[in-house]
């Protein structure tokens, strides 16, 4: 896990690269599709992209929790929580580079 994340220009950069879309159109496109998958889980809709893997939300119970600097005791409301199941292929795919 040495390598940094990939960021938002860099997908921005590779969807240019391999489609011909101007930057204002790739950056536009992926923030449609970004957007799509934020209102969905908004709407405790799950978002599966095959070959990738499924987005879903779960709930979150309000809890305790500490700050690490201070010990002080701090609350932590309830809440939604977003989790991402890998697809069986991304998984095939990694653990296939791995050997």
């Amino acid at each position: 896990m040495g390598n940094p994340p990939m960021t938002k220009a860099q997908l921005i950069r590779h969807v240019m690269a391999e489609t011909g879309l101007t930057e204002s159109e790739a950056r536009r496109t992926l923030d449609l599709v970004l957007m799509s998958v934020m209102g969905a889980l908004l709407k405790d809709e799950q978002v599966s992209l095959e070959g990738l893997g499924t987005f879903s939300t779960r709930p979150r119970r309000k809890g305790m929790a500490r700050n690490i600097h201070t010990g002080e005791a701090v609350p932590i409301p309830p809440g939604k929580a977003v989790r991402f199941t890998p697809d069986e292929k991304l998984i095939r795919v990694l653990t296939e580079t791995d050997e």
